[in-house]
C-alpha cells in the first residue's frame, strides 16, 4: 500500500515538473527580446489557418501579421516556428516588399495531428534580418477555421 502511494506521489511530481518546464518564463504570447527592441516589431498573438486539399498543407492568413508589421525600413523575413525550429518562411517585408495575403505551409504529420485533437495549437513567429540575425521571437496560437 505504501509503495503504491509513493509511486503515485512521484508520478504526480513528474507531471508537475513537466508542465512547469513547458510553460514559458516570460508568459504566453510575450515578446522575447533577441537583439532589437521588442517595441520595434509588434507581432500578433494569433493567426488563422485553413486546411487544404493537399495532405499536411495549411493556408495561413497573413493579413493581421502584415498590418502589425507595416513596412519597416529594413527588409526582414518572418518564419513560422514549432518547438523552436523554423518550419516555414511566411515571407519578406520591408524595404518596399510586402507580405502576401496568405501563405501555404507544409507541415510535418506530427504538427498537423495537433489540429485533429484541437482547433488551435501553439506555434511561434521569428523575425530575422537579411544577415540571418534573429530580431524577435513571439509565441503564437494558430487557429484552424
Amino acid at each position: 500500500m505504501k509503495i503504491n502511494r509513493l509511486i503515485g506521489i512521484c508520478g504526480l511530481g513528474l507531471i508537475l515538473v513537466g508542465l512547469a518546464g513547458c510553460s514559458s518564463a516570460t508568459g504566453p504570447g510575450a515578446d522575447v527580446e533577441t537583439g532589437a527592441p521588442a517595441a520595434s516589431f509588434k507581432l500578433p498573438d494569433s493567426l488563422y489557418c485553413n486546411g487544404t486539399a493537399v495532405e499536411n498543407r495549411i493556408t495561413v492568413n497573413l493579413a493581421p501579421l502584415r498590418d502589425a508589421l507595416g513596412n519597416p525600413a529594413e527588409t526582414v523575413e518572418v518564419f513560422l516556428c514549432r518547438a523552436g525550429r523554423e518550419i516555414a518562411s511566411l515571407g519578406k517585408v520591408g524595404g518596399g516588399a510586402l507580405l502576401k495575403d496568405f501563405a501555404y505551409v507544409d507541415l510535418m504529420p506530427a504538427d498537423v495531428a495537433v489540429f485533429d485533437a484541437s482547433g488551435s495549437a501553439r506555434f511561434g513567429l521569428r523575425v530575422k534580418n537579411a544577415a540571418g540575425q534573429k530580431l524577435a521571437d513571439r509565441a503564437l496560437i494558430l487557429m484552424m477555421q
